[in-house]
């Protein structure tokens, strides 16, 4: 018995239909909107086709500067919270983790506390989920600042260290690859730069 394709329905006459899995290791499905929960049938569509599929954690401009110091400096218990509900939403769902992409600026007590964030996010939706993921997206350095850098280098390695992954900034040109891999060593096949579609990530 073959499953319906469109599970959840679609109000579109021709919807868009992704056939290009076989040059993917993740797909990350990307909105502007904070939580962001990949739709029942990409999921499906991956996971057929052998492929994670990741939501999205995303902060942005002066309300996402709020919420990274309503639960980053509020110390360990907000923190710890956050991370424990975005892994319960992803076995909920059935997905294999996420992408947490920062694009706002922070201060020193929130950005002290990322690092330990993702490494307790990254433990509970690897508990939770089998095979699960968590890469960070090239957006704020160690101090704090916003400054995507297209590249690993030592001002955003410390969120790299603390998670499965790197993605980098999309403005990437051969020499950031050449430093980056250098600078990953045995982990650059967990740096991950954008493929030609958007949300599709392969391996450096």
């Amino acid at each position: 018995m073959s499953l319906p394709r469109f599970i959840q329905g679609s109000a579109t006459r021709n919807p868009y239909v992704f056939y290009h899995w076989r040059y993917i290791d993740i797909f990350v499905y990307f909105s502007h909107h904070t939580v962001t929960i990949p739709p029942v049938c990409w999921t499906n569509a991956a996971h057929r086709n052998g492929v994670p599929v990741l939501g999205t954690f995303i902060t942005e401009w002066t309300d996402g500067q709020k919420l990274c110091e309503a639960f980053l400096a509020g110390g360990p218990e907000a923190y710890r919270a956050v991370a424990e509900q975005l892994a319960r939403i992803a076995q909920h769902y059935r997905f294999d983790g996420w992408l947490v992409n920062i694009e706002n600026t922070l201060s020193p007590v929130a950005v002290g506390n990322l690092p330990p964030f993702l490494r307790h996010l990254t433990a509970q939706v690897h508990g939770a989920v089998p095979g699960g993921l968590v890469i960070w997206y090239d957006s704020v350095l160690q101090n704090g600042a916003l400054r995507w850098q297209n590249e690993l280098t030592e001002e955003n390695r410390v969120f790299f260290d603390a998670c499965d992954g790197l993605f980098t900034n999309y403005n990437w040109k051969e020499e950031h690859l050449e430093r980056t891999r250098a600078l990953a060593g045995p982990r650059h096949t967990d740096v991950y730069v954008s493929g030609h579609q958007r949300g599709a990530l392969s391996s450096l």
